[in-house]
């Protein structure tokens, strides 16, 4: 007997034991299959099982599911028909299994069962090899619970290191996994290559951040995934799936990767979604015109993110040629960020931006960059003062002595990009063909009603008051815009609520909505982008804490806890709950019967661009897939179609979508110094 078959026989000894579950080990090839409707513990699609694609005899395959702690599927305890029948069918469309395949089950008590993706058992000779349906018992998870209790706890070898990861009802599940060192202080990182054995249960530090928490050791992410592939052989590429890297947004001044989770993104879509950490304000980007200090730290943070990615995403079941970047605000900046930087070159294939902040006001920075000399001179400047490091002898020394608390809870933050030359080279994406940008696949937009979050109410009822006032106090030339006809009066009878109405739309359409589409226009008319789709939320579920009343769904007799269906304004960040299919997951309600069907659409439209780089689910997979919702909303409304420079292609992102036209803001933009083709004015 050779050394290799003696080690699985004593894995498989240690198995029985207890021992977490080794996939190197028991050269196991694992699906977890799950129908995820996002309705989360109210859902009626309960039956599970965890796939053992590897072919075993019947009493082999009974002891690798012994392993994970359950036992063979039992078609008698549970109901084939509520998931575990489309969770098959899946299979089959995907050309895994032929529609005749068998799969081992609990025997009859007597003699060996298998099963086919119809459901139906048959007897058969306890020898032959098959792949098997083992029980799947652990919990289905919520934003207050996660059992990461050792029988469902999972090893698997990544690169050099042996993680131990959990499952869910939904995925697998490695948290605070390391993709780099601590670097030095104003340092930039570097891909961890350690060889460990870690945990991989919870989330690791996150980075330091206001008020006071977090740590400069943070550079960690956290992984989502239906599947574990088998290193014993390579993995055809067909098996593995589309890859999500999520970048948290909060201004470059907050977040991390465990403030979202994306566990139903990744079971729903079939995506492996991995959620990452950089470093954010003064320690992320403080800019110092000393030859050294040169900034965008968090920028890099993300490539070195995408590098560990890139070269090790294959051990969590990832296909690393279609990484899909994605984020949004701050990290929708990130994205533009990875899409100008030339060291990002070949890391992702696509990439996704909400709430893209390209224009005017405090978002200015995020897309027209400042030199190292510019930032220096003031925000470095005013750090410098502040840490009273400006009468140093070695500034870089004194910073890098001070307190990282208090240096990112300074008056003075550093927070935008900057041209630092190496990671950014040029002030802005060049999305008209003068410079470096990823020729990738975007899909790009907002929420309609962006800014309404700032609550601008004006002490007047006057229109041209308003917008010249509005102008005054945040810098901004409003003097076109204030022309009769370009912002007219809705018709609403509130004037106050008028003025409010006219006063939120130009600073969302100077801050966010013109300069991205006139971000795109270019890069399309230039064949900088070789395709784009464009969207607007007109349906959003605002965060707690964030944002007033007139960004939440009118309360009505008959839907106590809002009705979306009644005029709102869809502010910043309303969008989130729904890509991220979290309504009822961190305890929300469906406010009136369509929030949960609504994100299973969004979630649909955003893993399939990520599987296929086009936001339309094939009308196979969604029947394969039991997805009847939005299979519905897609054969009612029709195709999302590609952006092209007519402009009529902006999917209106509701119950009942439509298209909308891209510069139907047209006028409203030019009066504000974002014409549609404003990029074409630049030099």
């Amino acid at each position: 007997m050779s050394f290799v078959k003696v080690s699985a026989l004593l894995s498989v000894a240690r198995l029985a034991a207890c021992a977490v579950p080794n996939l190197l080990a028991l050269g196991l090839d694992v699906t977890i299959l799950s129908d995820n409707d996002l309705y989360s513990s109210q859902t009626t699609q309960t039956t599970g099982a965890l796939l053992v694609n590897t072919a075993f005899c019947q009493k082999d395959a009974a002891k690798r599911c012994t392993g994970f702690g359950e036992t063979l599927w039992n078609p008698e305890a549970q109901d084939f028909g509520l998931g575990l029948d489309k969770s098959l069918d899946y299979q089959v469309y995907q050309g895994n299994y032929d529609k005749s395949q068998l799969f081992w089950v609990a025997s009859d008590g007597q003699k060996c069962r298998a099963i086919d993706a119809q459901g139906k058992t048959k007897l058969v000779t306890c020898s032959q090899k098959l792949p098997a349906l083992c029980t799947q018992s652990a919990p289905i998870p919520s934003s207050t619970f996660a059992d990461t209790s050792a029988r469902f706890q999972v090893e698997q070898k990544v690169g050099k290191q042996t993680l131990t990861g959990y499952r869910d009802f939904y995925n697998w599940r490695f948290f605070g996994v390391r993709f780099a060192p601590q670097p030095e202080r104003f340092g930039y990182s570097t891909v961890y290559d350690g060889e460990v054995s870690e945990e991989s249960l919870e989330s690791g530090a996150q980075c330091v951040q206001a008020p006071g928490v977090g740590s400069e050791d943070c550079l960690f992410l956290n992984v989502w995934t239906p599947y574990l592939p088998s290193q014993k052989s390579a993995v055809t590429t067909k098996k593995l799936k589309a890859v999500m890297f999520y970048m948290v947004g909060g201004g470059f001044v907050g977040g991390s990767a465990s403030v979202d989770d994306l566990g139903n993104m990744a079971s729903r879509g079939d995506v492996v979604v991995v959620s990452i950490n950089y470093r954010m304000a003064n320690l992320g980007f403080l800019a110092l015109d000393d030859g050294v200090t040169n900034g965008n730290y968090g920028i890099q943070d993300a490539i070195t993110a995408l590098e560990w990615v890139k070269r090790n995403v294959r051990a969590f079941g990832g296909d690393p040629s279609r990484i899909t970047v994605f984020g949004s605000s701050a990290g929708a900046s990130l994205v533009r960020a990875l899409l100008a930087s030339p060291k990002a070159e070949g890391l992702f294939a696509a990439g996704i931006m909400q709430s893209n902040p390209v224009g005017a006001l405090a978002n200015g920075p995020y897309s027209e960059l400042q030199t190292i000399e510019q930032v220096s001179s003031t925000v470095g400047a005013a750090v410098l003062n502040e840490t009273s490091c400006s009468e140093a002898t070695d500034q870089l020394v004194c910073l890098r002595a001070y307190d990282p608390i208090e240096l990112n809870n300074l008056a003075a933050v550093a927070n935008y990009p900057v041209v630092d030359g190496t990671y950014l080279t040029t002030p802005r994406l060049e999305v008209t063909g003068g410079g470096y940008a990823a020729h990738v696949p975007v899909m790009n937009g907002g929420n309609r009603d962006e800014l309404a979050v700032l609550g601008l109410y004006l002490p007047t009822t006057d229109p041209t008051k308003a917008i010249l006032g509005l102008g005054a106090a945040l810098g901004l030339n409003t003097t076109a815009a204030a022309a009769p006809g370009i912002f007219p009066l809705p018709p609403g009878a509130n004037a106050t609520e008028n003025i409010f109405n006219i006063t939120s739309r130009i600073v969302t359409d100077a801050a966010l909505r013109c300069g991205e589409q006139a971000m795109v226009a270019s890069a399309l008319k230039h064949g900088v982008f070789p395709k784009a789709y464009a969207f607007t939320f007109n349906r959003t579920y605002q965060p707690v804490g964030f944002g007033g009343d007139e960004c939440r769904a009118p309360i009505t007799a008959e839907h106590p806890s809002g009705d979306a269906n009644v005029e709102y304004y869809k502010c910043h960040a309303g969008e989130l709950q729904f890509v991220l299919g979290n309504i009822l997951h961190d305890g929300l309600v469906d406010r009136d019967g369509g929030d949960v069907p609504f994100a299973q659409l969004v979630v649909d439209y955003w893993t399939s661009f990520a599987r296929t780089q086009d936001p339309n689910p094939d009308t196979g997979y969604l029947i394969a897939r039991g997805y009847v919702q939005t299979l519905g909303q897609v054969e009612e409304f029709g195709a999302w179609r590609e952006l092209t420079q007519d402009g009529d292609e902006v999917r209106l992102l509701q119950l009942g979508g439509r298209d909308v036209h891209y510069i139907d803001d047209g006028p409203q933009c030019a009066s504000l110094g974002y014409p549609i083709d404003y990029y074409e004015t630049l030099g």
